[in-house]
């Protein structure tokens, strides 16, 4: 699960797809969270355009593992 700050890594939005993958007859064996890597911006800068992604790639993501451990579930960082 991509975890981009202010978008993705809510508590809500995490929440909902604990929940959801809560809710699979087959469990997946781990979750991994995978924090978003700010240097993705840099390939804007080969091809000459603006990096302007809307949230604030700096921000360290929520890499809370609660959510889902709440849920049984079996999650890591990356």
């Amino acid at each position: 699960i991509p975890l981009i700050p202010g978008i993705t890594d809510t508590d809500a939005n995490l929440e909902a797809i604990a929940a959801f993958i809560a809710s699979f007859p087959n469990r997946p064996q781990r979750i991994d969270l995978l924090p978003y890597n700010p240097l993705s911006g840099a390939k804007y800068d080969m091809l000459n355009r603006e990096y302007n992604p809307g949230f604030d790639p700096y921000r360290p993501p929520n890499t809370s593992t609660a959510i889902f451990e709440a849920y049984d579930l079996v999650v890591e960082v990356r």
